[in-house]
């Protein structure tokens, strides 16, 4: 299935169950909501690691060839526009730490809308 077609919402819960980006994780028992790592890339310690889930979906999105030249900023903010878009995600800015060693934001999931034309 294509970036264009499969959900936002699929494609980030594929991504906490798979365990592949540190830090990307389940912020409750429920899964109701996740917590994605935010570091900025503006930051010393800032790495490639760091970045690489905004990389990820980027890519599945089509908006970067793999092994293309990396824009850290740029995959972050397509990423952070496509969840504050979709109706299926609010951010928890309570919940969030923006601050510190390990920086993150929440997004509760929130129901799926009913299909189209129902």
């Amino acid at each position: 299935m294509s970036g264009g077609r499969r959900r936002l919402r699929a494609w980030l819960v594929a991504q906490v169950e798979s365990g592949r980006f540190a830090g990307l994780e389940w912020d409750d028992g429920a899964r109701g909501a996740v917590r994605i790592p935010w570091k900025h890339a503006g930051k010393h310690d800032h790495g490639p690691r760091d970045a690489a889930f905004f990389q990820a979906w980027a890519e599945y999105k089509g908006k970067r060839r793999p092994g293309a030249a990396l824009d850290a900023a740029s995959c972050k903010t397509r990423l952070r526009c496509a969840l504050n878009k979709s109706p299926e995600f609010v951010e928890v800015p309570e919940r969030s730490r923006l601050d510190g060693p390990q920086p993150y934001k929440v997004y509760r999931l929130l129901p799926s809308p009913p299909p189209r034309g129902e």
